[in-house]
């Protein structure tokens, strides 16, 4: 939120973002989870930021997201280590709540720093994270490929798992964005992740609400 006119309001935005979606939850007893995604930049030596700034900026979310009435904490679209680390260690700082890491593999099995899926697993399982998982990417057959190395790593231990609905192209006529992946086809490859290990499956990008209808019907099923 830096440099929007909300930037000294953030505790407060995350806190009542919480408090909002805590009441929709409450209808269906749904759970919350706080979602913190990359803060925008590198962190040092590869980029301006200091690591002992972003595991504060990470604790500060977490805190009023906690305080908000969360269920657990959801680190997501990560694609470096060191900036989870920081907000891992950031987040576990002020709340005991769960926390699931989700890393954004845009290179196939790779994410744009080069982080591979067998690491991801190894390494936050061993700090304590309650899931580990995946999320955006590329096409769904890449995140297959991702869920199994992830499963291989470490087995038996639980996933997450949201894609999106394939790789966008353009419209030339609306030239709005187009996922190339159907309600169907989600379903479909939901139930493959939950036969590798998925305890948790949706959708990111590009998914409507007839995707996760159909998610939710197959994986039910």
């Amino acid at each position: 939120m830096k440099d929007s006119k909300y930037q000294d309001r953030t505790p407060e935005v995350n806190m009542r973002a919480a408090e909002i979606s805590r009441k929709a939850a409450s209808l269906n007893n749904g759970l919350v989870a706080g979602s913190m995604g990359p803060v925008g930049a590198i962190l040092k030596p590869y980029g301006p930021l200091e690591y002992d700034d972003v595991k504060a900026t990470f604790a500060e979310q977490a805190k009023a997201l906690a305080d908000g009435g969360v269920d657990l904490l959801l680190i997501e679209t990560m694609f470096a280590v060191e900036e989870t680390n920081a907000a891992f260690e950031g987040a576990r700082s002020v709340t005991d709540l769960p926390i699931v890491v989700s890393f954004s593999y845009d290179r196939g099995t790779r994410t744009m720093m080069g982080v591979k899926p067998k690491d991801v697993m190894k390494k936050y399982s061993e700090m304590g994270a309650t899931l580990v998982g995946a999320n955006c990417g590329t096409t769904l057959d890449n995140m297959e490929a991702v869920v199994k190395e992830y499963a291989v790593a470490v087995p038996n231990f639980p996933l997450w798992v949201k894609p999106n609905a394939g790789v966008p192209h353009m419209d030339i006529e609306t030239e709005q964005g187009v996922y190339d992946m159907g309600p169907e086809d989600m379903a479909n490859f939901a139930k493959k992740y939950v036969e590798l290990g998925a305890k948790v499956v949706g959708g990111c990008c590009g998914n409507t609400p007839e995707h996760i209808a159909a998610i939710v019907k197959a994986v039910k099923g």
